[in-house]
């Protein structure tokens, strides 16, 4: 996991390189990196970029997630196992509670132990 800017130009171009592939996945998804309280995150593996991470503090210890995309070549479970589970992102930035976006069309978050919650999924951190 990289941190990087919410405006920052590579950031930008892979949203743009990717936006169909985006809004398949995620309809109407709209990032406003300017907005305070946005962090952006890119997926590495090795020197590849394989997906983004877009966040929002949404107060009270919660992280709300704008966006969670992985590219085609790696959508099998293991960005998301790492990004919620392992990588320590979330908890790190002192955060309780991760909420992913609504409206997310075939999510996986399930099979990561999450429990749904309306239209999106929660995972706690106790």
């Amino acid at each position: 996991m990289l941190e990087v800017g919410p405006l920052d130009e590579y950031l930008r171009h892979t949203l743009r390189v990717h936006a169909a592939d985006i809004e398949r996945f995620q309809p109407g998804f709209a990032w406003d990196g300017a907005s305070p309280g946005h962090t952006a995150y890119l997926v590495e593996h090795g020197a590849e970029t394989v997906g983004v991470v877009l966040v929002h503090d949404a107060g009270n210890g919660v992280a709300q997630v704008e966006l969670d995309y992985v590219t085609p070549r790696f959508r099998d479970f293991s960005p998301g196992e790492f990004v919620y589970r392992r990588s320590g992102l979330f908890r790190g930035r002192g955060f309780r509670k991760v909420i992913t976006p609504a409206g997310m069309v075939a999510p996986y978050y399930d099979q990561l132990g999450m429990r749904r919650e309306g239209e999106s999924y929660v995972l706690d951190f106790g």
